[in-house]
């Protein structure tokens, strides 16, 4: 454990990310008893002109965010 780099070193570290990440994908799932786990991701619009292009105004984000949530939970209830 002496030689395992802490914080950035570690991630910085191409082999040991790697290494983790193989680590993290075996044993999240054991350790959560085959409960997946997700990630949030989170993102920032810097350009509002160019994302029109892909979310025009007249796009209802509210309708379609009720249909996701929809479709989740039937999937989750199997």
């Amino acid at each position: 454990m002496a030689e395992v780099p802490i914080g950035g070193d570690f991630f910085g570290n191409p082999y040991l990310a790697k290494q983790f990440a193989q680590l993290q994908r075996v044993y999240t799932e054991r350790l959560l008893a085959g409960i997946k786990a997700w990630k949030e991701i989170s993102y920032q619009v810097i350009d509002p002109e160019k994302a029109l292009k892909y979310c025009p105004e007249e796009y209802d984000r509210i309708e379609d965010a009720a249909a996701l949530s929809k479709r989740f939970v039937e999937f989750m209830d199997g």
